[in-house]
């Protein structure tokens, strides 16, 4: 299934990522709580431009007066599909960037009653999975990956990720997806969205 994504992808002539955009389900989702997050935030997808990977665009919204502060850490997004046949899952690989050429941060604050549009680059997490469809809506999974596999995805990735100064160009973006695969296998946990594949090997 990696080869037929791949053969796929050098077919269109975009082995940076599919040029059509995959839909938002475009409602607010809960964030999950993690290590360096506070306040109560919710998420809503707003655009994916790529395939097996690229640059996705949320909105972030401060549900409390407080101000709040916002980690990408271990987040991961899921498709709106049956699990035993939807296609990949997709991973925050990174930092986050606001603006229009802001370099890439761990994470943003965000004043109370505060909506923020934010961009940031995911990477398939299932290997063996098909590369969604240009009209796949994307959702935020209810809970953040386990420790040991978030670990495991900064350790693979992180001498690639430390080079990209804005945003990462088509031959990081070919380094850092065999990675993210590698550390998915080297880690295994189950997710949200699992299908009777996972389930099975988790």
């Amino acid at each position: 299934m990696q080869r037929s994504i791949w053969f796929a992808l050098a077919v269109a002539g975009l082995v940076g990522g599919l040029a059509a955009s995959a839909s938002a389900d475009d409602r607010y989702r809960p964030i999950p709580s993690g290590p360096g997050q506070t306040g109560q935030l919710e998420l809503r997808v707003m655009q994916y431009d790529k395939g097996v990977y690229g640059e996705m665009t949320v909105e972030i919204h401060n549900r409390g007066a407080q101000p709040a502060s916002f980690s990408a850490s271990g987040l991961y997004f899921t498709p709106d599909d049956d699990p035993d046949s939807a296609p990949q899952r997709l991973a925050i690989v990174g930092g986050v960037r606001t603006g229009s050429e802001e370099a890439p941060r761990a994470g943003v604050a965000l004043a109370g009653d505060a909506t923020l549009r934010i961009r940031f680059d995911v990477y398939c997490i299932d290997e063996d999975r098909d590369a969604p469809e240009s009209d796949t809506p994307f959702t935020l999974a209810r809970s953040r990956m386990p420790p040991r596999l978030i670990a495991a995805l900064e350790a693979s990735t992180r001498d690639v990720v430390k080079t990209i100064k804005l945003k990462p160009d088509d031959d990081q973006r070919r380094q850092l997806q065999p990675l993210v695969w590698q550390a998915r296998r080297s880690a295994p946990a189950k997710l949200v969205g699992d299908g009777a594949q996972e389930r099975g090997k988790y």
